[in-house]
């Protein structure tokens, strides 16, 4: 993933840009899709990521200078490779994606379909809970911010204060700041 992600981005010229110029990437091979946001919440799941992890790709961030914007999350693998049939487009296929070895090719070829038969809309459905998480790690983030803002006095954070919070608000505020630190 990593290797191809480097191609891709690379192909998009100089990153970064110079500093006074905007640019929003909007490429082919930028094109992840729903059945790619089902494989992230998974993978991540797996990992044990909590709901900055769950709530799968953004449908557009900040990159390089820029923005980087997916705005195909919505729609299945098969929806567009129906729309390309009828529309007789081409395309390229990564031949690393039939390789089973790695965990997300692993859950494209021998658990989602297993899912898919038991549970036809399970890509929807998934897409929606996404959805759901995206809001919950905002709201988070949200609720880290107004608790770090609340135990800052002049520039200085309040421990006290911090400490006052439940565990997992102290761990809350803990993760924002280092997010908001880079």
């Amino acid at each position: 993933d990593e290797l191809f992600r480097k191609e891709r981005f690379g192909e998009q010229g100089d990153f970064p840009p110079p500093a006074n110029q905007v640019i929003l990437i909007v490429h082919p091979h930028t094109r992840h899709h729903q059945d790619d946001q089902v494989e992230t919440l998974l993978l991540n799941l797996l990992r044990g990521s909590g709901p900055d992890g769950l709530a799968a790709m953004p449908e557009s961030r900040r990159f390089a200078g820029g923005w980087l914007v997916r705005p195909l999350l919505a729609v299945s693998r098969a929806a567009l490779a129906d729309y390309a049939a009828e529309e007789r487009l081409a395309w390229i296929e990564d031949p690393s994606n039939a390789e089973r070895g790695y965990d997300r090719n692993f859950l494209r070829h021998e658990v989602l379909p297993v899912i898919g038969e038991r549970w036809p809309d399970a890509g929807v459905r998934i897409e929606r809970s996404i959805e759901r998480l995206k809001e919950a790690s905002e709201l988070l983030a949200a609720l880290g911010v107004a608790d770090l803002d609340s135990a800052a006095g002049s520039g200085v954070v309040d421990t006290a204060h911090l400490a006052g919070l439940s565990a997992p608000r102290q761990r809350n505020a803990l993760r924002v700041a280092i997010r908001d630190a880079g």
